[in-house]
This record gives C-alpha cells, sequence and structure tokens, in this order.
C-alpha cells in the first residue's frame, strides 16, 4: 500500500501502529475510537499526542512514546484531559492509573474467561482463594521473582497440583494483559517453571469408610452431605453434580442425563443411579420449588463448591492422607476396579473422553455400567456399615 494512500484516522491498535512506515517529514494520525488522541510518526519515533482546544485556543499536549506507552494507558489519559476541558480547566496531562492484578483478572473473566471457558468459575474460585491478597498490586510492580517465590510457596502449602493450576490462570491472564495493551514484552510467568505432577492415587479405603458415613449423617448441613453422597454414588464431576436438575432426573428408569453443554465435547452423558443415589434422590425429591436438586441463593441458583465445609468435614474424620472432592470420583472407579470391572466401564462411568478411547466407549452399552456402579457403591455402603468389602 502506497504511504500516501494510508488513512489519517483510523482506530488505534498495537498491530495497526507498527505497521505505519516511517515518516519525513512526520505524519500525524487520530484515533477513531477516542477524540483529540492522535499519534506522530517520524523516522524514528511515534509519539502520542492529545490535541484540541484549550482556553480558547488549540493545544497539543505530549502523552508519551509507543511502544513504551500502551495504546489503552493513550487513551486513558486522552480521556481524562478531554474530561478536565469540559469542566473548564486548563488541558493538563492527569496521572494515569495503573492497572493493578485484580483489575486485570476481571478484563480476563469478561473478555476470555466468561466467552470462551465453561470452567470460567473455577478460574474465579482460584483468584479469590490464592491471589486475593495480591488483587490490588500494580502489574508493574510484580516481578519474576515474586512469582516464582509465590509459586513455591503455593506449593508446600496448598501442594504442587494448586500451585500449578494458579501458574496456568496467571499465565493465560498476562496474555490477555498483552493482547488488551495492559503489558509490553514477555509473559512473566513463563520464567516459572511448573512442579512435575503425578497422578493422584487417593480415594476412599476400606477402613475410612464407616467414619466418612457417620460424620456425614450427623452433619448439620444435608444440602452438603446429600451432595457429597451422590458425588460418590455417581461418580460425576461436582460442578455436574451441583448444576442437576430434576427435569434431567428419571428415577424409575434411574438414570441421569447431564446435558451437552456441561462438558467441553458438547457430549451429553447418561449416568445410571445405584440404589443408594435413587434413595438419597428420593429424599430430597418435593423439598422445594426449585429447578434443581441443590438449591442455593446465589447467581447461579444452586449450591456452590463446599469448601469451608469440606475442610471441617475432613478435620472431623481425622484422616491422616487430606482427600479431595475429586478424589470422591477416583473412589468410585477405583471401587469399581476392585469388582472387575474393565476400564473401558470405568473410563463410561466417569465420562472419560480421551480421544483414543471416545470410540470404544461410545459402543458400549449402559448396562454393564450400570452393574459395575451398582457393585461398587454396594461394596462401598457395606464397607461403611462395617459389613465387609475390604478394598484397600
Amino acid at each position: 500500500m502506497a504511504t500516501d494512500s494510508l488513512p489519517k484516522r483510523f482506530a488505534f491498535t498495537k498491530r495497526a501502529i507498527e505497521s505505519l512506515p516511517p515518516y519525513h517529514p512526520q505524519e500525524t494520525f487520530h484515533d477513531t475510537k477516542t477524540p483529540h488522541l492522535t499519534i506522530r510518526v517520524g523516522k524514528t519515533r511515534r509519539v502520542f499526542y492529545w490535541y484540541g482546544r484549550s482556553e480558547g485556543r488549540p493545544t497539543r499536549i505530549k502523552l508519551g512514546a509507543f511502544p513504551e506507552l500502551t495504546v489503552e494507558n493513550a487513551r486513558r489519559k486522552a480521556v481524562g484531559i478531554s474530561a478536565n476541558v469540559a469542566m473548564g480547566e486548563p488541558a493538563v496531562e492527569p496521572a494515569i492509573e495503573e492497572p493493578t492484578l485484580g483489575d486485570l483478572f476481571q478484563t480476563y473473566l469478561e473478555v476470555h474467561a466468561k466467552p470462551y471457558k465453561r470452567s470460567w468459575r473455577q478460574d474465579e474460585y482460584t483468584f479469590n482463594r490464592h491471589l486475593a491478597g495480591w488483587a490490588k498490586r500494580p502489574l508493574s510492580q510484580i516481578t519474576r521473582g515474586d512469582l516464582q517465590r509465590l509459586h513455591s510457596d503455593l506449593g508446600a502449602r496448598v501442594g504442587q497440583t494448586t500451585a500449578n493450576r494458579v501458574r496456568a490462570l496467571l499465565s493465560s491472564m498476562w496474555s490477555v494483559a498483552k493482547d488488551h495493551g495492559y503489558w509490553e514484552g514477555d509473559n512473566p510467568v513463563s520464567s516459572v517453571k511448573k512442579f512435575r505432577e503425578r497422578d493422584r492415587e487417593r480415594y476412599l479405603r476400606a477402613h475410612e469408610l464407616p467414619k466418612f458415613f457417620a460424620e456425614l449423617h450427623v452433619d448439620p448441613n444435608q444440602d452438603y452431605a446429600d451432595y457429597v453422597r451422590l458425588s460418590l454414588f455417581t461418580g460425576a464431576r461436582q460442578s455436574n453434580v451441583l448444576a442437576m436438575r430434576w427435569e434431567n432426573v428419571d428415577l424409575e428408569l434411574a438414570e441421569w442425563w447431564i446435558p451437552g453443554e456441561q462438558f467441553k465435547s458438547g457430549e451429553g452423558q447418561c449416568i445410571p443411579l445405584p440404589t443408594e443415589a435413587v434413595d438419597v434422590l428420593s429424599r430430597r425429591q418435593g423439598r422445594s420449588d426449585s429447578p434443581f436438586v441443590f438449591p442455593g441463593r446465589g447467581v447461579t441458583g444452586h449450591l456452590t463448591r463446599p469448601g469451608k465445609w469440606w475442610e471441617r468435614l475432613l478435620k472431623r474424620c481425622g484422616f491422616s492422607e487430606r482427600l479431595t472432592m475429586h478424589d470422591l470420583r477416583r473412589t468410585l472407579g477405583s471401587w469399581q476396579a476392585a469388582g472387575g470391572a474393565s476400564l473401558l466401564v470405568i473410563g463410561k462411568a466417569l465420562g472419560h473422553k480421551d480421544h483414543r478411547s471416545t470410540k470404544v466407549y461410545s459402543r458400549l452399552d449402559v448396562e454393564p455400567v450400570r452393574k459395575s456402579i451398582a457393585s461398587a457403591t454396594a461394596a462401598i455402603t457395606r464397607a461403611a456399615n462395617g459389613t465387609g468389602g475390604e478394598h484397600e
């Protein structure tokens, strides 16, 4: 494109400004998104200016050189000056408020997580749980060393897997920061080495089940207790159990259909309900007018992750090895395996969608899965009652 054909007005972006050729003499371009924001392009430099009328005369104020001053921050400065002029004040450069980690997370939620991730609430939980103390820190004051120390500290306190999940969230946030002009240069999280993760082998053993079920029985919050029972008896993911709707449950057929929109693959899943799960659902049926099996008061309309309640339950159980909610899912699979179920049947029961196995799973009938789940949950119940089941 010939240089004289370039429009003098266009929506400023980092890529568009970088594509401008050198000019001699220099040329001025105007942003179509922010009034009075201009950029003057010379042989070696590109500089942002505010240009307009102030106190009755044309005024030009230098905002800063590109790319050290990002497009987003140049717009903020220009808007601030225009606001002062509109109020009858002189056009002076305002102090710009630097975005914080909390500001960045909100941007990340709105422009990336909510539109593209079904699990965005997990990101919200992770940030609030592990990064809330950093929310007011300006991005420029967070160093690679800070991020490495955070990662190491989380690995020691809450586990290496969780630390890696926090690292992944921060890395995604910084990518969004760069895309939206909050950050220039390399992603500082890329230099933080991930912990090497091992596959967890934790599940509820036979000797732990009596205490676990006894504490569930006496717990004052039976909504969460039933949620845990169903999670264990179905092997379903936490988010699916929390969002379970009555319209998707058929107690006569003893089946629960999870809609495809709750999965990344878009494919729904039919879960056979063992007797123990049917008993829990029958007991809860008709308790409220809510469409959810586990109604809640929040914006979702259903219960949210148990968090502190789960920690109190585990403390009362006194287990020597930590148990996570996801370990309940592993518990069902483990007891299925102990009962002789094949890996394909276990994978079908737990809704695994491995690319190499999906075609095989799709050919499995639901009845072998039903028998395997029924056998495993019956063994779990016998062990919880102290009447058998020595799966260690």
